[in-house]
């Protein structure tokens, strides 16, 4: 038999992870919730759905914008006084997006194709997803090809992130990524100030750009 400290130990760390699974399964649901707002709703509302989710980083969501691009995302109305349901299709199976469980559709299924906008919209929201994923390895990769990309479109979106990780090597891999983006898109004191932090930060990924940043500049 353990010792009762034991045991009280680990009671603790099963009522925490049961908490932590908790949590992680909520983000999921909140993802999904959203993404049937941002089908089945219009103006604001879908606006709305799509801001939020671009804080989400659970995987459904690229799934099915991948799908929704592709002509797999459909309305099903059930018959009953709850409107449509929206499904994903996954090969030759339906999954209702808002609770994954599988469905066998039995009326008719009319496919929702988004408008040139709003699949615009949804690539921009994929190539964001894994800056606020929950696992840090993938934010800090994230971070680093929309960085070392330096498309200013991106610049805002990692800037605002910086502070709000709470891992000091994810917060160093969004601050690198930021001052590189800024020697192509900042002004001439922020691509200054790029150059002396990166030479601090002492970033191997980053010389390049500095030595084309500096020849452009020349």
């Amino acid at each position: 038999m353990l010792p009762r400290p034991i045991v009280a130990l680990l009671s603790v760390f099963q009522f925490l992870s049961w908490i932590l699974g908790g949590v992680a399964y909520g983000d999921e649901a909140e993802a999904r919730r959203l993404l049937v707002e941002l089908v089945l709703r219009e103006g604001e509302e879908k606006a709305a759905a799509l801001k939020s989710l671009e804080e989400q980083g659970e995987p459904v969501i690229g799934a099915m914008a991948e799908g929704w691009r592709a002509g797999q995302v459909v309305r099903y109305q059930t018959g009953g006084a709850n409107g449509p349901i929206v499904l994903l299709k996954d090969n030759e199976a339906y999954t209702n997006l808002l609770t994954g469980e599988v469905v066998v559709p039995a009326g008719e299924l009319i496919i929702d194709r988004p408008s040139r906008k709003l699949r615009k919209a949804l690539k921009r929201m994929v190539d964001l997803i894994d800056l606020s994923s929950p696992d840090p390895s993938k934010r800090i990769e994230a971070a680093q090809k929309l960085g070392l990309s330096q498309n200013a479109e991106y610049l805002p979106d990692l800037k605002v992130r910086v502070d709000k990780q709470p891992d000091d090597s994810v917060r160093f891999a969004f601050r690198e990524a930021v001052y590189v983006s800024e020697l192509a898109n900042g002004t001439a004191d922020e691509k200054l100030a790029a150059v002396i932090a990166l030479g601090e930060m002492k970033s191997f990924r980053a010389r390049d750009f500095i030595e084309r940043a500096v020849e452009g500049e020349a």
